[in-house]
C-alpha cells in the first residue's frame, strides 16, 4: 500500500513525512472487510463502523461458529484428494524433508517404522534416534526390485518367459 501511495502528487508534512502514509495506510486496513469473519478489524476492536458514525456489537459466538465450519469444509476438500494409506510395524517409509531448495532430495530414508500411533503419527528409527512424525510428511517407500520396468534390463526375463 505504501508502495502505490503516489508521493509526487500528496502533500507531506515536513515534520514527519510519514504520518499521512502510515494513518492512511492503518485506515484502509481497518476499514477492510475480512473475508471469514465478514467484520472489519475496526468494527471488532473499536465497536464502530469506520466508515458509518455507527456502533457495532460483533456476535463473537456466529464468528467462531463460521471460522469452524470454514475449517472443516476446507479440511474435507484436502481430505478427498489425499490416497489413504494404511501404515505398520516394519514397513519402510521415506521422510519428507521439506526443504526449500529444487536441486535438493525431497525425501530422506527410506526408514523402518517402529510403532503406529492411532493419532496419525507413527514412530521412525532414523539413524540412532527414534522420533514421532506426522504420516502427512511420509510417503510408501516402494523397493525397485518390485517394480517391472520392462525396457532393456528385463529382456532375458521376458525372453526365458517365453520360451
Amino acid at each position: 500500500m505504501i508502495r502505490t501511495f503516489e508521493l509526487e502528487s500528496n502533500y507531506l508534512d515536513e515534520d514527519d513525512l510519514w504520518k499521512g502514509i502510515l494513518s492512511a495506510t492503518a485506515f484502509a486496513i481497518r476499514s477492510t472487510l475480512h473475508t471469514t469473519m465478514r467484520k472489519t478489524p475496526g468494527q471488532l476492536v473499536f465497536g464502530r463502523d469506520m466508515i458509518l458514525n455507527i456502533q457495532h456489537e460483533a456476535n463473537w459466538e456466529y464468528i467462531k461458529q463460521r471460522k469452524q465450519n470454514l475449517i472443516d469444509k476446507n479440511n474435507q476438500r484436502e481430505n478427498a484428494i489425499r490416497t489413504p494409506h494404511v501404515y505398520n510395524v516394519g514397513d519402510k517409509v521415506l521422510l519428507h524433508k521439506g526443504t526449500q531448495n529444487k536441486y535438493e532430495t525431497p525425501y530422506a530414508g527410506p526408514y523402518k517404522i517402529i510403532r503406529v500411533n492411532d493419532n496419525g503419527t507413527v514412530q521412525l528409527q532414523v539413524n540412532a534416534v527414534s522420533d514421532t512424525y506426522n504420516i502427512r510428511r511420509l510417503t510408501p517407500y516402494i523397493e525397485l526390485s518390485d517394480i517391472d520396468h520392462g525396457g532393456e534390463c528385463n529382456m532375458r526375463l521376458a525372453k526365458a518367459k517365453r520360451s
